[in-house]
């Protein structure tokens, strides 16, 4: 990615430059976001949502939801881990 951005610079003069390099990371940021971490997101999202309108009904029974949350993530981890 730095060798990218040292070859392109050489087509660009004073602010341009900065502003090259800002926007070819904002775009891969934003590439990476929408095809990689968006439904982590969703995901991560809906639980949270689930947790407080059940901690809204009581507080002994969000606990309970927390750790069945917890678990559920624990196992999913288990059988797919992460790729490197």
């Amino acid at each position: 990615m730095l060798a990218v951005i040292f070859l392109k610079i050489g087509r660009y003069k004073g602010g341009e430059i900065l502003a090259s390099i800002l926007r070819m990371y904002i775009t891969s940021f934003l590439k990476a976001f929408f095809s990689k971490w968006l439904e982590d997101f969703f995901i991560v999202a809906g639980a949270g949502v689930m947790v407080w309108t059940t901690y809204q009904l009581n507080e002994y029974v969000g606990h309970y939801m927390v750790s069945a949350i917890l678990i559920l993530i624990g196992i999913f981890l288990a059988k797919n881990p992460p790729k490197r």
